[in-house]
């Protein structure tokens, strides 16, 4: 929020000069997401007890179409096994 940050998903963010939400009273009114900060990540850690946090940029989400839910629904119909001969 330090760095601009506003109303993303299921998480909002309320602010008196933000945008009105239809269907709500004047009081719930959000701030918007900064679409700049989608190009980042909060990584969090734990140093010895000292608590870190760093942003970092998103990686490229991988061209690989091996993902776990379609690998474990090829496994679930057994075409893991077959050979391109079947």
């Amino acid at each position: 929020l330090e760095r601009g940050g506003g109303s993303r998903g299921s998480y909002l963010v309320i602010e008196a000069e933000g945008e009105q939400i239809e269907g709500l009273d004047h009081q719930w009114r959000l701030r918007p997401e900064l679409p700049i900060l989608n190009q980042y990540t909060l990584e969090y850690g734990l140093d010895g007890e000292a608590h870190r946090t760093r942003w970092v940029p998103v990686r490229p989400i991988p061209e690989d179409n091996f993902w776990f839910e379609k690998v474990w629904q090829m496994y679930r119909d057994q075409e893991i096994y077959k050979t391109n001969a079947e």
